[in-house]
């Protein structure tokens, strides 16, 4: 790299006063009185020094481009230079720490590392080509880590003919065909490749960008991560773990398209929104995932328009850009769409009622996606009682019918939010309907769906008023009335 102009964040070989030359870094410049500050390398802050940045002053003698006079030691192996890359760094102690690339100056040829266990405020500038750069455990001792493991499931696993019937009533239904992605830990992110790019290999870039769209909008997603943040960032960027709710949550927002989860149903067992607003010219097509036995998604996929939908611009080019807007807007997620004329209010309050989805319906345990699972192969059989297909377990017979009152308790949490969004005004996003709610449209839906299941229309208006609710999802709302009418 060139020595002038000098700039913030430079390495340069620097004459102490006792005549020996030492490696420093550029921590300050002034460029009306043509000086710069420096720090040498491993040495006591007040040994700092201000130079001259003219080349025609006696100190520009002082001072050349790094490694002109001092030896540069021997580099070990090659470690890609790009954001969220894991490596072995030597610090300014010259000891060897565990750390992470996260950011990149291409203009001056540096790369911005955190240390691990170490404050953000101890990042540092480092050149791209420095010796000071390892691979990954190459110095630092590798931690031992129990490989992760699925909790062990209580409840009989899906027959092959009840997937083959799952396959089926979402064709009927809607003409859909469940693309299986590989059990790898990848499958997230298998699928929502292969309904964005419309192939799967692309996994580990969208794994990668997401989480660096988590990383960028730390303030929000790190209130549902029960582990250290950098930690789960760590791991989560490693090929095989599995991805749940905050990342679809986060790769909703980052392709700003809803996530449909079909489980054995042909009803969405939960819709994750995309902030989108009323001004968008079309609603974004959502991104469709069946979820499966033991925690594995598959893409589900209409073939006549899926194609339709598929980005056409180069593979992580559109998330780049949007990660780059996030962090621009101070990581709130709430200026990066802007329109031109800079009014973002709509937005704002179409992040915000995308974001209160999520908070309302909380974390899916184990637990609760076993009895969705459940109770949708219950609809399959609909002449099957609840306790042949449960083995006669009275436990998660009062599993399912507690979660009865827990829907009862959620949709009252929906009172609140209907009143988020009126706020908004009249412009505002998700204003009140009309109608009365005995013609509900999610009334109506709920109801045609349970007859569906072999319940005549009395039956099902009858479950609907006792145990549903307008204001909760229909998904939610089918399977209360199906556990009140199979007691």
């Amino acid at each position: 790299m060139p020595l002038y102009p000098i700039h913030l964040h430079q390495w340069l070989d620097v004459q102490d006063s006792e005549n020996d030359w030492l490696e420093a870094n550029v921590i300050g410049v002034e460029e009306a009185a043509r000086t710069f500050r420096i720090h040498y390398k491993g040495w006591h802050a007040k040994f700092d020094e201000t130079l001259s940045s003219d080349p025609s002053h006696p100190q520009a003698a002082r001072y050349a481009p790094l490694h002109t006079h001092t030896k540069p030691k021997l580099r070990h192996g090659k470690v890609p230079m790009r954001v969220n890359t894991y490596c072995d760094i030597l610090d300014t102690a010259d000891k060897w720490i565990r750390g992470l690339i996260v950011d990149i100056d291409p203009d001056h040829q540096l790369v911005k590392v955190r240390y691990f266990g170490w404050s953000p405020k101890f990042d540092e500038w480092i050149p791209m080509y420095s010796y000071r750069f390892a691979p990954e455990y190459l110095f630092t001792p590798r931690p031992i880590v129990q490989a992760p493991r699925r909790p062990m499931s209580q409840i009989r696993p899906p027959s092959n003919d009840q997937e083959d019937r799952f396959n089926e009533l979402l064709k009927q239904h809607h003409g859909f065909r469940i693309v299986v992605q590989a059990s790898d830990g990848n499958c997230l992110f298998r699928s929502v490749s292969h309904q964005v790019y419309g192939n799967a290999e692309y996994h580990q870039m969208v794994r990668e960008k997401c989480m660096m769209y988590i990383t960028s909008e730390r303030e929000f997603f790190s209130g549902y991560i029960a582990e250290q943040f950098e930690e789960y960032v760590e791991r989560m960027m490693r090929d095989g773990e599995w991805g749940d709710h905050v990342e679809i949550q986060a790769l909703s927002e980052l392709y700003n398209r809803p996530v449909e989860i079909y489980a054995y149903s042909p009803v969405p067992m939960r819709t994750y929104q995309a902030p989108s607003t009323s001004s968008s010219l079309s609603p974004p097509p959502p991104i469709r995932l069946s979820y499966h036995f033991q925690s594995h998604y598959n893409s589900v996929v209409h073939d006549p328009t899926h194609h339709l939908h598929l980005l056409n611009t180069p593979p992580g080019e559109v998330e780049e850009a949007f990660i780059q807007k996030s962090r621009e807007g101070g990581g709130t997620g709430l200026n990066r769409h802007a329109p031109e004329d800079g009014d973002d209010n709509e937005l704002r309050l179409a992040l915000d009622v995308s974001r209160h989805d999520f908070k309302s319906a909380g974390a899916p345990s184990l637990s609760e996606l076993e009895q969705v699972i459940q109770m949708s192969l219950v609809q399959q059989q609909p002449h099957q009682g609840v306790d042949d297909v449960h083995g006669g377990d009275s436990d998660m017979k009062r599993a399912i019918e507690a979660s009865i009152a827990e829907s009862k308790a959620e949709s009252n949490a929906w009172e609140s939010f209907e009143e988020l969004k009126s706020e908004g005004g009249a412009g505002g996003v998700g204003g009140s309907g009309s109608g009365s709610a005995s013609h509900h449209p999610k009334r109506e839906a709920a109801i045609s769906s349970v007859v569906e299941f072999g319940f005549d229309r009395t039956q099902a208006e009858s479950a609907f008023d006792k145990v549903a609710d307008t204001r909760i999802d229909t998904a939610m709302a089918i399977e209360n009335m199906l556990q009140y009418l199979m007691r």
